[in-house]
């Protein structure tokens, strides 16, 4: 592996994660920003073998400006456990 990208993978995986509300989110920015992420919100670490797989169960209702949000800033968070998971919404 290149330098340059592992220093880019060791930036993406510490420090703080800034959370701002003043942009418009949509869905293709989510899917564009995280595109490792299968359809279907399934994730899998492209560099490690995961020890674990991890199941998240969103119930959703009336909040599609929520979700935007909510799937924006819990996926980085989830990449830099460096975990297989996959994120299910259930509409109530």
């Amino acid at each position: 592996m290149s330098d340059i990208l592992q220093q880019k993978e060791y930036s993406e995986s510490v420090g703080r994660l800034l959370i701002e509300f003043g942009s418009q989110m949509t869905m293709e920015r989510v899917q564009k920003e995280n595109p490792n992420v299968t359809e279907g919100g399934r994730y899998t670490p492209p560099d490690c073998r995961p020890r674990w797989k991890v199941a998240i169960i969103i119930p959703f209702r009336h909040r599609e400006n929520h979700l935007k949000y909510w799937l924006h800033y819990l996926h980085p968070i989830l990449r830099r456990q460096k975990i297989d998971y996959g994120i299910y919404i259930i509409n109530q």
